[in-house]
């Protein structure tokens, strides 16, 4: 039943005209079987699923943290502590976000057999962890280069926590997607969520929240005394209102929060700001943090040191990407494709608009926060349909209205014909969901389990501002869990793509947001009774299966098309050698310059390298054989080439003066049945 929804999902999918990015091209669909059968790194379990149920938080008490790992100590100091870990996202996996309609002649990998593989790297994807202490209050707060956060995500980060540290987390951990539709798909652990994301694979995915993990660990390690305080600006033309089916309405709010050291240099930025991540289409064929991680990446830049900045979503799920206007830099480069400098410019627009009031945002050491998350029950009866009102009670249903028109707010049309759906089975049937609420200071954040329309978000932050005293309220959407678009009543009635993926129908949105007060009241008074039992953790996904075994490289390390010998302003300097298979990450490619007789790795204004992990520089890979060539030789080439602009067309504090630079490349690849590390220098080329 699982792969039988897949497909019949994948099929109807690219039909959609929002989030989908289907091919002209006539679909040549395969059946689900042997899309299962004919990816390498398999889905095929080699332990039996857990049982079904509800899974609780096992006893953490007796585990001790890790060897040398010391907590800050409990006392009255506000604490912060930052981790930035590079999660797993080999080049060649699919992205995650878009529909898809199986086309053979797009290019596939060894971890995609039907969704189109990506073929390069733009930015990192990243796992960012703040960790925050004081006496005996602890909070960690989790951002990802993600499509969504599901709660069993949540619920399996949170176990792990308690085992590596120790200590109980449930209530303390909030993890929120910046929703880029370009970072790494098979992470969904259930089928629903397959059509956007490729089939699971739970070897992979057990790898990427230990990542998260990492981050979480390196965030509670690096803790120090400091000093918090928030503002707000707007961004008009960072985004634009995507929905044309419901009024329009937009709220351009951004809020800034500034996280210092006890001497007053900046530790980290937090931004929360609606926006999708779409600037590319998975046809483009990249990883990237998209519109929401280039804001972060061109914020960054600006700073005199390595500051972390992330990005939270608020209400992004009518909210597609802008297009602002930036005069360019001359002379003009040809050469970095349009979407690239779109991205750019939104996040140079963005940032201007954060850096004229951060400096004035007043801070102080006397935080005081608290955190809670509760899991709450939802189906047709909890929601209160009334008879014929909702055809599908027991179970839900998905892709409602698909394929029905929809016409645009004011324009002539009969309303869309919604009851048409894809019912769900009993194991489909997902009948909890989780909300979460914190404070830090005077600032009250709760948190959306899916993608919020602006109108529905921004009064949702009406009445929690009433219901708690708090002036200042902050939606924190694509957290904790995702059920699909959250929108009003009377927004699902009116069709579109979105409706499509709100399995509890057009009251759902609505009930979720009527537990809110809830949610708050127990936050704020523990002793407060709930209307309903809190439930416990979500299922445990699959966490094991068939493990990917890396592919050989033909050679050793070797440079195979060297710089150009001189590089002129609107040039780029571009450099290929066979490597690794991309399973052991992306290499790193740093730019290294020449000083008398040795070479010295150039530093950006923030102190960081400059690399193939900023926007300097895009990655991309080619496979010799392809894998659509041949899908069993285990030797290949990968060959990776690295091109950096001379100059970028977006300001930037980052300007690269004449003179005699090369790249060096540090890699890891399989070699004779070793894995072995490799370094590689380029030829020298001259920047004009």
């Amino acid at each position: 039943m699982k792969r039988l929804l897949l497909a019949s999902v994948v099929a109807l999918f690219p039909l959609f005209p929002a989030c989908s990015g289907g091919s002209a091209d006539e679909p040549d669909v395969p059946v689900a079987g042997d899309v299962v059968s004919d990816v390498a790194a398999d889905v095929v379990a080699d332990v039996t699923l857990p049982p079904d149920g509800t899974v609780e938080p096992e006893t953490a008490e007796d585990t001790p943290p890790p060897d040398g790992f010391i907590f800050p100590p409990r006392d009255d100091l506000f604490r912060v502590g930052i981790g930035v870990v590079e999660t797993p996202a080999p080049v060649g996996i699919p992205t995650a976000g878009y529909g898809q309609s199986y086309n053979k002649e797009a290019p596939h990998s060894p971890f995609t057999a039907s969704f189109v593989a990506t073929t390069r790297q733009q930015s990192p994807i990243l796992a960012k962890a703040a960790y925050l202490s004081r006496g005996e209050d602890e909070l960690l707060v989790v951002r990802l280069d993600k499509i969504g956060t599901t709660a069993k995500l949540l619920d399996e980060l949170t176990r792990r926590l308690d085992k590596n540290t120790g200590r109980k987390w449930d209530g303390k951990v909030i993890v929120a997607s910046n929703h880029t539709h370009l970072g790494p798909g098979r992470l969904w652990e259930d089928p629903i969520g397959e059509f956007a994301n490729y089939l699971y694979w739970a070897p992979y995915y057990d790898l990427y929240v230990a990542s998260i993990l990492d981050a979480c660990l390196a965030a509670m390690a690096d803790a120090e005394p400091a000093r918090f305080g928030y503002g707000k600006t707007e961004c008009p033309e960072c985004h634009n209102d995507r929905r044309c089916e419901n009024p329009p309405f937009i709220d351009d709010t951004m809020w800034v929060m500034r996280f210092e050291r006890a001497d007053g240099s900046l530790k980290a930025v937090w931004l929360n700001f609606a926006v999708h991540g779409t600037v590319f289409g998975y046809q483009d064929q990249v990883l990237s943090g998209d519109a929401p991680g280039n804001i972060e990446l061109k914020l960054e830049e600006t700073f005199d040191a390595n500051v972390p900045v992330f990005l939270f979503q608020s209400w992004g799920g009518d909210m597609s990407p802008g297009d602002p206007t930036v005069a360019p830099v001359e002379p003009v480069n040809p050469g970095i494709p349009g979407d690239f400098d779109r991205l750019e410019r939104i996040g140079f627009s963005a940032s201007t608009h954060v850096l004229e009031m951060l400096p004035d945002i007043e801070t102080t050491d006397d935080v005081k926060f608290v955190s809670n998350t509760l899991r709450i029950p939802i189906d047709a009866d909890l929601i209160g349909y009334k008879d014929g009102e909702w055809p599908f009670m027991e179970n839900g249903a998905m892709l409602c209205g698909t394929n029905q028109p929809s016409p645009c707010w004011g324009e002539p049309g009969d309303p869309p014909k919604m009851f048409g759906c894809l019912p769900l089975s009993p194991d489909e049937a997902v009948k909890q969901f989780t909300l979460s609420s914190y404070r830090i200071g005077e600032l009250f954040f709760f948190t959306l389990p899916g993608e919020p329309h602006c109108d529905f978000a921004v009064e949702a932050a009406k009445k929690v501002s009433e219901l708690t005293g708090f002036a200042d309220v902050v939606v924190v959407g694509y957290a904790q869990d995702h059920w699909g678009y959250l929108m009003k009543e009377y927004d699902w009635y009116l069709g579109g793509y979105e409706p499509t993926i709100s399995a509890w129908g057009p009251k759902q949105a609505d009930f979720m947001i009527a537990q809110l007060p809830h949610v708050a009241s127990k936050l704020l008074d523990p002793a407060y009774v709930l209307p309903w039992e809190p439930m416990g953790y979500a299922k445990q996904p699959l966490l094991a299966g068939k493990k990917y075994a890396p592919l050989e490289s033909k050679t050793a390390i070797e440079g195979r098309q060297q710089p150009a010998a001189s590089i002129a302003p609107t040039e780029a300097a571009t450099f290929t050698w066979a490597g690794g298979d991309p399973w052991f990450g992306t290499p790193k490619v740093t730019l290294q310059r020449k000083d008398g007789d040795s070479w010295a790795t150039v530093v950006r204004h923030n102190t960081t390298p400059f690399s193939n992990r900023t926007i300097w520089m895009l990655t991309s890979l080619e496979m010799v054989p392809s894998w659509n060539e041949d899908k069993t030789t285990t030797m290949r080439e990968f060959l990776w080439t690295v091109a950096m602009p001379a100059k970028r067309n977006v300001p930037t504090t980052d300007e690269l003066s004449a003179g005699t630079y090369r790249f060096h490349v540090e890699g890891t690849l399989q070699l004779a049945g070793k894995t072995e590390p490799s370094e590689l220098d380029s030829d020298p080329f001259a920047l004009e």
